[in-house]
């Protein structure tokens, strides 16, 4: 088996400008958005998906010029480095008058150009393929306003829409679905017969040789049909469907169908199913993919997904055709709960397949797309460095090989299988069946994942940044005295905490009677949420200034920093995986720093107590550096971000009654609730998603803390405490405890 590694697209309507492995467009008209998936691939090379750009514009194809009313736009096809897009739109309601659809071609430079020209209210056309340099648009038109008759036709620049007519120039209609890469060869379906609608066959057209009749499978039903859908790169490999007659049955069913210069082979439907057709092929005609059905729901119905019982399907020489879930499965993907309905779309080079799905928790279909490598295209994926970039970016065990068949190519990794010969294993994945052994290869990385669980890990991932805030402000609040009562003495306080870990020393010395100076110098590492937080300074100083007071009530206002230079943060990002869950891991250099002002009472209202009340305000920063997850094999959809941080101001309001027990024990306890404001977004980049943003929010959280103390001798005192936090928006729940030291001065 080979490395598979995919995502599942949520239905937006837009394309992305630039080379990346999938391209969605979309259906939108009067009722809203219609989406037609992810079924369109454009390709040159997959290494994007384990070096994904951080910037990835988006851009909205938009409607023909002219348009009134409720314009709708349908795309269904682009060129290799998706610079060209084609499909239909009509500009709605024009003038009181409904419009109909038109073939159109988007360029950036362009927009979208109806290259029709004709009657936009009698005469319709539909384009549904262009060639891999976008220069040849093929699809059909109506011949007149009835709407149905109708031709394939193609079209250049130089030659405009022309009308192809249909095989022997009978009377009767044809539609164009797919073209050759190098553009010189049309496929698709024409009626063979004048006046019997019911005998239709596949055909090719050059411009050279005109219609080639691509005949059907053996039927005796009299309904001798088929019909090509796509074509390789120089067209010698068409595929498409045809109906044939079952042996074992006796009914007449439809087959995936494949011709190889000419020569038409049945490759028939998955195991239990009617009906099958392929609706892609790879450039060089290896590798093709499509949909298989137990019945004809999937043929005859304008949603191809009513039944939702369709299987998606890949077919090679080597393996024939195979379930596409199986194939995941068999890789190690688990895909409990999953159903791959249809394979619509395959990249030139065979490797990314794009379709529909339905997941755990949804009713309606969505985009996916799944990477597959093994024998049949690892050479491509070889040539194109996809192989290298997987090496470099993943890890895992071999897998092992089969007990037959020839495996996958790939590298070191498993176990030879039980046969005469040993075969070499596919990447990361399992040997194949037959008489000739398996070796496993090198462990590799695969997915599937919904672009909703991405967009999530991206928020929470960005609320623990946030959270950041909230968590080392109030255990970095040790080094200020955060526990120490206000109308203590001067002294050096050594403190260890452990639950994460704190290390540092603090303390106080009154300059006069009215000016307080405190601060404290530690370093801390410090586990919460998605988050590892590795300090190695942090330093703090404050300012306190206190007035006279009566005896009972003494005011003070206070002014103090804190900062941490040089921190190391790993964050941890978690994402559906099929039915399970991956893990990404990133770490980068950051940076935090905070400013207040507090003003507050302490209250002596006899010998034993002392009661301070306290608020402040203050701003606090944070910064990062720009970080990367590497692809690894519980990471198949790694992700890079954006350097970046925020400021955001924060407010405290607490309380911190103080018990004197005896005269040389004393017991404190917090409590604080502090708000932040957001503190900026997450800018990301995540494979196979393209560019996200997570999504920002105010934190709140509660502290607090207690304090036990007790004069061991004079001038040391020894103290345990214990001091956490609890709150929303990625903050959660920690506690650190620890004991302290204080030396009187």
């Amino acid at each position: 088996m080979g490395v598979v590694i995919g995502t599942l697209i949520d239905n937006e309507f837009e394309i992305e400008d630039g080379i990346k492995a999938l391209r969605q467009i979309q259906e939108v008209g009067s009722e809203g958005v219609s989406p037609s998936y992810g079924t369109v691939i454009s390709t040159q090379t997959l290494r994007d998906i384990y070096s994904p750009a951080l910037n990835d514009p988006v851009t909205d194809i938009g409607t023909l010029p002219g348009a009134g009313t409720s314009p709708a736009t349908h795309g269904t096809d682009m060129n290799s480095d998706a610079s060209v897009v084609v499909g239909w739109a009509d500009q709605g309601v024009v003038n009181n008058q409904a419009t109909t659809f038109h073939a159109f071609r988007w360029t950036e430079a362009g927009g979208m150009v109806d290259i029709d020209g004709r009657d936009p209210i009698n005469l319709f056309s539909e384009a549904e393929a262009v060639s891999a340099d976008g220069n040849t648009v093929v699809g059909y038109m109506g011949l007149d306003s009835t709407g149905s008759n109708f031709h394939a036709f193609r079209w250049t620049q130089s030659t405009g829409m022309v009308d192809l007519g249909t095989i022997g120039g009978v009377d009767g209609t044809s539609q164009a679905h797919g073209i050759s890469g190098d553009g010189n060869v049309v496929v698709g379906v024409s009626h063979i017969s004048s006046g019997d609608d019911y005998r239709y066959h596949a055909f090719s057209w050059t411009e050279a040789t005109g219609f080639t009749d691509l005949g059907n499978l053996p039927t005796n039903s009299g309904f001798d049909q088929s019909s090509a859908l796509d074509a390789s790169f120089d067209g010698s490999v068409i595929v498409g469907w045809s109906k044939v007659d079952d042996v074992a049955s006796g009914n007449t069913v439809v087959h995936a169908t494949r011709w190889d210069d000419g020569a038409i082979s049945d490759l028939g439907a998955l195991p239990g199913d009617t009906y099958a057709e392929a609706e892609a092929v790879s450039d060089d005609g290896t590798v093709i993919v499509g949909t298989s059905s137990p019945d004809n729901t999937y043929f005859n119905s304008a949603n191809k997904l009513l039944s939702n019982a369709e299987h998606a399907f890949r077919w090679t020489q080597a393996t024939g055709i195979m379930d596409l879930k199986t194939l995941l499965s068999d890789a190690g993907l688990n895909m409990q709960g999953i159903s791959l309905l249809t394979a619509d779309g395959l990249s030139a080079d065979g490797i990314a397949i794009v379709g529909q799905a339905l997941i755990p928790g949804s009713t309606d279909p969505q985009g996916y797309l799944v990477t597959y490598i093994d024998a049949t295209n690892h050479d491509v994926a070889q040539s194109e460095g996809i192989l290298d970039a997987i090496a470099a970016a993943t890890s895992g065990n071999g897998g092992t090989g089969g007990s037959g068949g020839t495996g996958g190519t790939g590298g070191t990794g498993g176990t030879g299988g039980t046969g005469d010969t040993g075969g070499t294993g596919g990447t990361g994945g399992t040997g194949g069946t037959g008489d000739t052994g398996g070796t496993g290869g090198t462990g590799g990385s695969f997915g599937l994942t919904t672009l909703q669980s991405i967009q999530q890990s991206l928020d929470r991932l960005n609320a623990d940044h946030q959270a950041l805030f909230a968590q080392e402000l109030t255990f970095d609040s040790l080094l200020l005295g955060a526990l120490d009562p206000i109308m203590g003495s001067n002294g050096i306080t050594g403190d260890a905490a452990f639950g994460s870990f704190t290390l540092g020393a603090h303390g106080r010395y009154a300059l006069n009677d009215h000016w307080t100076l405190i601060g404290g110098v530690g370093g801390s590492n410090h586990h919460y949420g998605d988050a590892h937080v590795k300090s190695p300074i942090t330093v703090a100083a404050g300012l306190r200034w206190m007035p006279a007071g009566d005896g009972t009530l003494h005011p003070f206002v206070e002014a103090a920093a804190m900062g941490s230079p040089s921190q190391t943060t790993k964050f941890y990002r978690t994402y559906a995986n099929g039915a399970s869950t991956a893990v990404g891991a990133g770490s980068t250099d950051s940076a935090l720093a905070y400013g207040y002002v507090r003003g507050g009472l302490a209250i002596e209202p006899n010998h034993d107590w002392e009661i301070d009340v306290s608020a402040d305000i203050g701003e606090a920063g944070y910064s990062y550096d720009a970080y990367a997850e590497p692809a690894s094999g519980t990471n198949p959809f790694p992700a890079q971000f954006a350097g970046g941080g925020g400021t955001a101001t924060v407010f405290h309001a607490a309380v911190h009654p103080v018990w004197r027990v005896r005269p040389n024990v004393d017991l404190g306890v917090l409590a604080e609730i502090g708000h932040a404001s957001s503190a900026g977004v997450l800018n990301s980049s995540v494979a196979g998603a393209g560019a996200l943003t997570g999504a920002a929010g105010t934190v709140t959280w509660g502290e607090f803390g207690g304090q036990l103390g007790m004069e061991v001798r004079q001038g040391l005192r020894a103290s345990v405490f214990a001091i956490g936090l609890t709150g929303d928006h990625g903050v959660g729940s920690d506690v650190e405890g620890g004991v302290g030291f204080t030396v009187a001065l």
